[in-house]
């Protein structure tokens, strides 16, 4: 939230070359150290499985993403509303 630009230059990047970060080694771990530990708590019923992992952290990116109102009044209620929505996603 401090530096907005570098989340539109992300963006940005993304439109112009779709795919390419996902290629890159830091975000194949990342995303595999995620992936890894969704399942796990799928498979010990700590998560909700309806949904595969991959899909599952697709849709909580896309709803992280949606909180980039400046405005704190704002932000407050997205974050809530985010935090929310995630919870009734995974829970079992």
């Amino acid at each position: 939230m401090a530096h907005p630009e570098l989340v539109r230059l992300l963006r940005w990047h993304t439109l112009e070359r779709p795919g390419e970060l996902a290629r890159l080694e830091q975000t194949m771990g990342s995303t595999a150290r995620k992936l890894a530990a969704l399942a796990q708590a799928q498979e010990a019923g700590k998560v909700d499985a309806t949904l595969p992992p991959a899909e599952l952290l697709a849709v909580i990116v896309s709803l992280a993403q949606a909180v980039d109102d400046p405005a704190p009044a704002a932000l407050a209620v997205r974050r809530e509303t985010v935090a929310t929505t995630v919870r009734r996603l995974v829970t079992p």
